[in-house]
């Protein structure tokens, strides 16, 4: 590519940055919300999990801390973070598939947590997640609570009743990121092109 092509290219990435950085405001934003609804003091007792494989950054240090829960979502390494949705409502308690994920940037907890509950109601919304067969036996939540897309939704007065568990299974050094090296060749470029 020439130098126009690469100027060209680059000023499309910018609004996909942009766009990062925003979605990243609004989870966030998001986790705010859901910690003061849900504080972290109301956390389930932890369900058993698999052990971390010890390949990670921090295998050494797990070693002295043997059965404490790895719960700091800080840092820019990337963490492996298990987790799942429980619903705690007497005679109605679910504990959700887990699910694993990779976490590429720091934040808290709560914030974490309240965006992977939001997303797991638009899931359950939309029909993507099945109805706990305890539930359907007891015909919970009812038909008002049916959607349209085929999904269900909690009462809002049972929300209450939804617990985010997690742990993170294992962290890995973040790579450097390649961009900034495109960036400096394409500023170099346009440098040589107008001196």
């Amino acid at each position: 590519m020439n130098g126009w092509q690469e100027v060209m290219v680059e000023s499309f990435q910018w609004p996909v940055r942009v766009w990062s950085m925003a979605a990243g405001w609004m989870s966030e934003m998001m986790g705010t919300m859901a910690a003061a609804a849900v504080p972290p003091t109301q956390n389930a007792a932890p369900t058993p999990a698999a052990p971390p494989s010890g390949r990670g950054a921090t295998s050494g240090a797990r070693k002295e801390t043997a059965g404490m829960r790895d719960r700091d979502l800080s840092g820019h390494d990337v963490k492996l973070v298990r987790y799942r949705i429980l619903f705690v409502k007497r005679e109605y308690e679910a504990a959700f598939p887990e699910t694993d994920d990779l976490l590429t940037y720091a934040t808290r907890p709560e914030e974490y947590g309240g965006l992977k509950v939001a997303e797991f109601m638009g899931r359950a919304y939309a029909g993507e997640v099945p109805q706990p067969e305890k539930w359907a036996r007891k015909d919970y939540p009812g038909d008002d609570h049916g959607t349209p897309q085929g999904g269900w939704s909690i009462p809002s007065d049972d929300r209450q009743y939804v617990r985010f568990y997690f742990e993170v299974l294992d962290r890995f050094p973040r790579e450097k990121a390649e961009y900034d090296k495109e960036q400096v060749q394409v500023l170099r470029d346009i440098s040589a092109k107008i001196g």
